[in-house]
């Protein structure tokens, strides 16, 4: 969900918020493909 909700987040130009969510969910879920996946296609380094 995390991975979903920061892309919505991202393209609506709240990109703070984005990387917060996505961050967290890093934190909590290091193996979390979805959001890797995510990351790696709008080119995000966080």
């Amino acid at each position: 969900i995390a991975a979903h909700l920061g892309e919505v987040l991202w393209t609506q130009g709240n990109q703070e918020r984005a990387k917060a969510i996505w961050r967290e969910s890093l934190r909590l879920n290091p193996d979390n493909e979805t959001l890797r996946e995510t990351l790696q296609r709008l080119n995000i380094k966080l």
